[in-house]
């Protein structure tokens, strides 16, 4: 009955354990093809996986946007009230970016696998309104693509940039493979 006790609470501890692994990040922008400047033609390998977009990396820069940071060089930008997404073949836990516009509001919504809604932003005015910085977060699911656009009436520009993709933590092989020779050991000592 007491090994039964150990196993219980080692099972609970990797459990544990592996929720809080090392989880990678990416920082998407439209500047280089490494960072995303040829996503809309191509797909984009990182070391979290593969991204598609299915919208346009313009040069032409908010310049709200071009104020807030570094000038970057390029945009993803979505036009005419139309969806504009991004496509992640990889477990997303949250993405943080930074989004503008002209005359016009901005949406982005971020979806699961079957294109269930996780997380919603929402910017009446961007016009008016000053450039900002958000983060959509995933708690019970991940997130497999971000769909944005401006869907005002005049359905003008919205575009985003600097994406900070962060992957959902994978358990920590070495700390799973360090409990278990604890347990090895522990058993070992009371025999």
């Amino acid at each position: 009955m007491k090994r039964l006790g150990d196993l219980v609470i080692l099972v609970v501890l990797v459990s544990f354990l592996s929720a809080y692994g090392s989880a990678k990040t990416f920082t998407l922008t439209g500047d280089t093809p490494e960072t995303g400047s040829m996503l809309g033609i191509s797909q984009l390998v990182t070391e979290l996986g593969t991204i598609t977009f299915d919208g346009d990396v313009d040069t032409v820069i908010d310049i709200d946007i071009k104020n807030f940071v570094n000038p970057s060089t390029k945009t993803f930008k979505s036009k005419k009230a139309k969806w504009n997404t991004f496509s992640f073949d990889f477990d997303v836990a949250e993405v943080s970016f930074l989004y503008g516009g002209n005359l016009g509001s901005f949406i982005i919504e971020a979806l699961g696998i079957d294109d269930n809604l996780l997380d919603s932003f929402y910017q009446a005015d961007t016009m008016d309104a000053p450039i900002g910085a958000t983060t959509l977060y995933c708690f019970d699911d991940a997130i497999r693509s971000l769909r944005f656009m401006d869907n005002s009436p005049l359905g003008e520009v919205a575009e985003m940039d600097n994406l900070m993709i962060t992957g959902v933590p994978e358990p920590s092989t070495i700390i799973l493979l360090g409990f278990g020779g604890l347990a090895l050991i522990k058993n070992r000592r009371k025999r």
